[in-house]
């Protein structure tokens, strides 16, 4: 019966497979790659003959052009519904002309101050787009339009671009929720992580740049902290593995920085000097933060009368664990225990990665664990191994210690992968 299909369709998520098949992504990516080529065409053909343009039919084309296209997109998707994925092409390209419109304005009346500033406009003048009509491909280029904004301003003028920081804690982020746009908000953090890299740490440690290390160690501790948080709301659960994602990832990319002599080297000369106050400010933002986000679990838990999981147990403690690493580097400068210790931790974080993936049955942290094996192994065999063996002699256990290690890990990866399936 038609009752006993759509309960059949709803137990399997039918609706939701069949949106989000391979003809429907495929006719949007095409369809994206479309409106690319035509924006890029249009603004080619104007700029080429704009000089023998007057300037009113210059902003008549230009004005003209965008509403056309943003119109006839409307239409397709919209109106007539007939074209939905083609509607939201032309309505991607509309914010595309209207970026290069921004550019053409410019140039038509020999605006050249501050060409970052025009990044922001077209950023700031999507937006509405987008929170109108819902459409995740115009929120992603905004987000990403803001990330390149601050990093181009930020390196301009060395200071910190706090007003980014306003617009996406604001307008971004709450949009990225509203629309649950994973991809932008994934892009969003980053953007943020890169705001934090290229505004505080680059104005402040521009002679110290190494100091960035334990700051950002905060940061993928509080990353992964708000993952944390996210897992006790249903509703925004699915959330959680982004900042765990990325949380993981600056951790691991930090501490292998710190695991390589030279740096261990440079970092214990640095901290053995006075620390400028700028830098406790910046690296005690995102651990009050983390501990505030750890409190909020506690406190959520014991209103829910929840007991802690085992697994949320190891990740508290791995948290403040974490928490208390930089400490640990500020007092103990010494090149021996950093280069010990952070491979040690290495080690542990790709183990808790693996486990993690395993527990969660999440088949992509099982993958980023055995690389993060794989990228450190190789790193520390290049570095210990190449010193005392011969050239050739090294390539050649280096390939054959390669060749085992990777059908190991494959063949544990599978292991890994087919029993998250068979609990599923």
């Amino acid at each position: 019966s038609v009752e006993q299909a759509e309960k059949i369709r709803e137990k399997y998520n039918l609706h939701e497979i069949q949106g989000k098949g391979i003809p429907s992504k495929l006719i949007t990516v095409i369809s994206i790659i479309g409106a690319l080529l035509v924006g890029a065409g249009v603004i080619l053909f104007i700029a080429s003959n704009w000089q023998i343009i007057p300037k009113p039919l210059r902003l008549g084309i230009i004005f003209g052009t965008i509403f056309t296209v943003n119109h006839l997109g409307y239409y397709l998707k919209y109106t007539r519904g007939s074209y939905p994925k083609t509607g939201s092409a032309l309505l991607l390209l509309g914010s595309l002309l209207f970026g290069g419109g921004i550019w053409l304005v410019a140039q038509t009346y020999h605006i050249t101050s501050r060409y970052h500033s025009g990044i922001l406009f077209w950023s700031l003048g999507i937006i509405p787009v987008s929170w109108l009509l819902g459409l995740e491909t115009i929120l992603f280029l905004s987000s990403f339009l803001l990330a390149f904004w601050t990093i181009w301003k930020s390196i301009d003028f060395s200071v910190p671009n706090y007003f980014y920081l306003v617009l996406m804690l604001s307008i971004i982020l709450p949009l990225c929720y509203r629309q649950k746009v994973k991809v932008a908000l994934f892009i969003s953090l980053i953007g943020i992580s890169l705001w934090f890299a290229f505004g505080p740490c680059l104005s402040y440690f521009k002679e110290s740049i190494l100091l960035i290390v334990p700051c950002f160690i905060g940061v993928g501790v509080f990353l992964y902290s708000v993952g944390l948080f996210h897992s006790l709301f249903e509703k925004i659960t699915e959330y959680q593995s982004i900042y765990k994602f990325l949380g993981v990832f600056i951790l691991y990319v930090f501490i292998y920085i710190l695991s390589f002599k030279e740096v261990a080297q440079e970092m214990t000369r640095l901290i053995i000097k006075p620390l400028p106050s700028s830098f406790w400010y910046i690296l005690g933002i995102p651990s009050l933060l983390s501990i505030g986000a750890i409190l909020s679990i506690f406190r959520l838990t014991r209103e829910k009368s929840q007991n802690f999981s085992r697994l949320l147990n190891y990740e508290i403690a791995i948290i403040i664990f974490f928490l208390l690493f930089p400490i640990l580097i500020l007092i103990l400068p010494n090149i021996t225990f950093y280069a010990i210790f952070s491979n040690l931790i290495l080690l542990v974080l790709t183990i808790g990665v693996i486990f993690l993936g395993y527990h969660n049955e999440k088949a992509f942290f099982v993958n980023l664990g055995f690389i993060f094996f794989g990228i450190h192994f190789l790193t520390r065999y290049i570095d210990w191994g190449y010193k005392y063996l011969p050239r050739s002699l090294f390539f050649i256990i280096t390939g054959i210690i390669l060749i085992l290690i990777a059908t190991f890990m494959e063949k544990q990866r599978r292991k890994l992968i087919k029993a998250i399936r068979k609990e599923r």
